[in-house]
């Protein structure tokens, strides 16, 4: 969703929503974004559309158009730009579709609550198995075993299968809500060398801007590791300050920690809001090992982090060797990379393909590498073509990559990088969707670099349009690249 907010001005807080190719910003009736500002001519610019990008044209307007303080007469508008004309300020909004978090936006705590009020047991005792099979037959479904055993299946399953940890997040939120009847369910975490939790996952069935959560149930889960379940909130007469938790309909609460290496890292806190329900014990025991299998794969995803960032720095390490030996590549790798992934954001790749994308973008030149002065010598004089270096270069980057553990995923990535969408490119001559995803994207990525290392980003989507329509490139991934500009997922420079 594109929009045009003003920030400043007589019109100030007005939103204008951009449904049209082509809107006027102007002080006459007849425009699409009417300004009432005598700094504002008649009709002053427009903003306007081409493919996936939008620029602003001045209209020769008396007093000029400017973006982030430079006077344009046109210019192309990514999410955040600040538009001026007159005496009044406009700020471009590109919301992606996706963007609506359900993360509300501030947690209030009550103190409500005596501890004395509360059923608390030791996750320590709590009898687990430790490899999860298929629920067996002969449970009936109706049966509170066969429920519960199902759930927890399904919920290992789904913890121990994701690698995005902020969508494991929000599906365990999710999923445990659903398997206990709760209304609400949130994660908090603790963050790095900080004792106060931060919200990082929460399920609403119906949504509320700040969830009310009670400050002395997290307090013994978070100090001493224990699950705490409350019951029945509403008939309880020994709260402190029954009204925050009273005028919140909140009739039944537990929370549980989420447990990391022997450490409790944050909890899940889930209530309801029905007047019949009430959490039992059997609830209890389920959301303790949903938090105990929670914190098994965070630990797990983390650590695979970290690995992650160990290789990247061995990574950036053959960047710059390959800088040093051919010093005009200096930065174009980070720019490939920088371009590559996000491409694969906004087509909504997962996290291992995009982390290969930034990969293959930071080593695709690693092929020089394996490439000799001589051989580049020999191929000027023979008046061979960029393809055939090129070429070289993919066969040379094949070469260094499949000897090195852990990225020869990205070899096919880089080594098909040059193929071309019509089939006329090498070194397979691969066409149209035979090319992997990766290395179309991975095409893009390195045609836009290539062009705004050495100009302006609009000659870049201009040389990818054409590129696309002479069938080089698949038009997928420049939309999305366009996308990524506009939505500001590229550095400024770019």
């Amino acid at each position: 969703m594109v929009l045009l907010r003003v920030k400043e001005g007589p019109c100030s807080g007005m939103v204008f929503k951009i449904e049209k190719d082509n809107v006027v910003l102007g002080r006459d009736s007849d425009c699409e974004v009417p300004i009432s500002d005598q700094g504002v001519s008649r009709h002053h610019a427009e903003v306007y559309r081409i493919g996936e990008m939008y620029f602003i044209r001045d209209l020769g307007s008396r007093n000029g158009s400017f973006v982030n303080d430079e006077e344009v007469k046109e210019a192309m508008l990514r999410n955040g730009d600040r538009i001026r004309i007159g005496g009044t300020v406009l700020v471009f909004e590109d919301i992606p579709a996706d963007a609506q978090t359900s993360l509300p936006q501030e947690v209030v705590y009550s103190s409500s609550i005596d501890p004395g009020s509360t059923i608390e047991f030791k996750v320590s005792a709590l009898d687990l198995v430790a490899d999860m099979e298929e629920p067996e037959e002969r449970f009936q479904p109706s049966s509170i075993h066969s429920r519960y055993l199902s759930a927890l299946y399904k919920m290992a399953k789904t913890i121990g299968t994701e690698r995005d940890e902020k969508s494991l997040l929000d599906k365990t939120a999710q999923m445990a809500a659903e398997a206990v009847g709760a209304d609400d369910c949130y994660i908090l975490l603790k963050t790095d060398g900080e004792k106060e939790l931060s919200l990082e996952a929460a399920f609403q069935l119906r949504p509320s801007k700040s969830p009310l959560l009670s400050r002395t149930i997290i307090k013994p889960v978070i100090d001493y590791g224990r699950a705490v379940l409350t019951p029945n909130v509403s008939q309880d007469e020994r709260f402190k300050d029954k009204a925050s938790l009273v005028m919140g309909k909140v009739t039944t609460i537990m929370c549980v920690p989420v447990v990391s290496s022997e450490q409790t890292i944050g909890v899940i806190y889930l209530s309801s809001r029905q007047t019949n329900k009430s959490f039992n014990n059997e609830d209890l025991e389920l959301m303790v090992a949903v938090g105990i299998q929670l914190g098994a794969a965070i630990f797990a995803l983390r650590a695979g982090r970290r690995q992650r960032e160990s290789m990247l720095g061995l990574v950036r390490v053959l960047v710059e060797a390959v800088d040093m030996r051919e010093p005009h590549l200096a930065g174009y790798s980070e720019k490939v990379a920088e371009a590559a992934f996000a491409i694969g954001e906004v087509m909504k790749l997962s996290e291992e393909e995009k982390e290969s994308l930034l990969l293959a973008g930071l080593l695709h030149n690693i092929g020089w590498l394996g490439i000799s002065k001589k051989e580049l010598e020999e191929a000027a004089r023979a008046e061979q073509d960029e393809q055939r270096i090129e070429y070289k270069l993919a066969l040379g980057a094949e070469r260094i990559l499949k000897r090195a553990p852990g990225l020869e995923k990205i070899t096919p990535i880089i080594k098909h990088s040059y193929e071309l969408y019509d089939g006329s490119g090498l070194p397979n001559h691969l066409k149209g969707e035979e090319i992997p995803l990766g290395a179309r994207i991975l095409a893009v990525a390195r045609q836009y670099a290539i062009v705004t290392k050495r100009g302006n980003v609009r000659d870049a989507f201009m040389h990818l349009n054409q590129l696309t329509q002479s069938g080089w490139l698949d038009s997928v991934p420049v939309k999305a690249l366009a996308v990524a500009y506009r939505q500001g997922k590229l550095g400024s420079s770019s």
